[in-house]
């Protein structure tokens, strides 16, 4: 069952919003603004909106004005408990914005809002036009990541062996695998997507993460390979013997190694929970009742002074105390709770997350966003899928869920 708010209308060519969603995933790579070097360091200016922002607000006037807003019923309390996390976010950091008489920590959440409104502009095109729009999000996603591929010699380059792209810093690019892999092998599952488009976009993913050199993104495909391999233990089973061998090889002969290569297996400096911020949680165990609220990170005493916790739900827990870890895990469950068991899929992105935080990444929230609609109505049949210019395989369109 859907809810439609609207009057009833005609239904425009659904190819009007869906490709001009499809370019949405091209763009959100392309880091060109806020590229202003922040003092003694090798950082540049971050949280600046980007052109897929701007581009975002642009899909979301156009289908929040010209479609009637509707949603099924399994999205509506997806959209509620996370429109609650939003609020409560506000709460608190007005809490201490007022309390500190620091106007920035309101920043957070406005980027928590602004990614709420992404997922329900995805909901509202799924009520729409059902497994068309999974489809043109699987084809752009899978072509804005060969794109990235081919435009890699052309971006600028990093002083050091790990490669950003277009990104701001290598850990989003190793991110954005994560994410665009997660949706891909999903993809894969609900549409019967040709091989040589399979390897190409694994091929280039490969690729893009050995360029950003980013454990976290590493470790978070070794889940999704996990998961998508649990239904074939054979596979499963196979896999895992050739990783482990690797690693048990490359940690006993770390010769085999370059310099910039023996951070795979070798400990950094700021590769301690203490280091990733953590140990505010234990240092200041009083404020995860409520909250700290996110930003002004120089009151508190810890190893990493004056940034953010390293983590997504360790940025939750301490910033936003119980109600708040709770009110997101209660929305990550309603988007899974008719499928309990694809939650599976949410592992990659929060594996990249126990040493990064991921949360105010717009792309994690349609990433989001196309597993709750992929959870809600099951196809009753699969045909290929193409890669952008192959346009004669469309899926069939399912019934609503009930």
């Amino acid at each position: 069952m859907k809810c439609d708010f609207s009057p009833a209308t005609r239904h425009p060519p659904p190819a009007t919003f869906l490709w001009i969603w499809s370019v949405y995933p091209l763009l959100v790579p392309f880091y060109l603004m806020g590229k202003t070097p922040i003092p003694g360091t090798e950082k540049v200016e971050g949280g600046v909106p980007q052109l897929a922002d701007y581009y975002l607000v642009g899909i979301m006037t156009l289908i929040f004005t010209a479609l009637p807003f509707r949603l099924h019923r399994q999205a509506m309390a997806v959209v509620g408990a996370l429109g609650c996390f939003v609020f409560y976010t506000a709460l608190v950091n007005l809490a201490w914005a007022t309390r500190l008489e620091d106007l920035s920590l309101l920043k957070s959440t406005i980027y928590y809002a602004y990614n709420g409104l992404l997922l329900v502009t995805c909901l509202v095109l799924y009520a729409h036009f059902k497994d068309e729009f999974l489809y043109r999000t699987v084809q752009a996603v899978g072509a804005s990541v060969v794109l990235q591929a081919i435009l890699s010699p052309l971006a600028p380059h990093q002083a050091n062996s790990r490669q950003a792209l277009f990104f701001n810093n290598e850990n989003q690019l190793g991110y954005f695998c994560v994410l665009a892999a997660t949706i891909f092998v999903l993809g894969a599952r609900r549409f019967s997507i040709r091989l040589r488009y399979q390897l190409i976009f694994y091929a280039t993913l490969t690729y893009l993460v050995l360029l950003s050199q980013s454990r976290g993104a590493i470790l978070g495909l070794a889940a999704l390979g996990i998961v998508a391999l649990l239904g074939r233990p054979l596979r499963l089973l196979l896999a895992l013997g050739a990783v482990l061998s690797a690693y048990l090889v490359l940690t006993m002969t770390p010769s085999m190694l370059s310099k910039s290569e023996e951070r795979y297996v070798v400990q950094g400096e700021y590769d301690t929970a203490a280091t990733r911020g953590y140990d505010r949680i234990v240092n200041y165990p009083e404020l995860i009742l409520f909250g700290a609220g996110e930003g002004a990170y120089q009151r508190f005493r810890s190893e990493l002074y004056g940034s953010e916790i390293h983590s997504s739900y360790g940025t939750l827990l301490f910033c936003y105390g119980i109600p708040g870890t709770l009110l997101f895990t209660v929305a990550l469950l309603g988007i899974c709770r008719r499928q309990l068991r694809n939650m599976l899929y949410l592992i990659p992105a929060f594996v990249h997350g126990v040493g990064h935080q991921g949360l105010r990444f717009a792309f994690f929230w349609a990433m989001l966003a196309f597993l709750c609609c992929y959870v809600m109505a099951p196809a009753a049949t699969t045909k290929p899928c193409a890669l952008p210019g192959d346009t004669d395989q469309r899926p069939q369109e399912p019934q609503p869920a009930t």
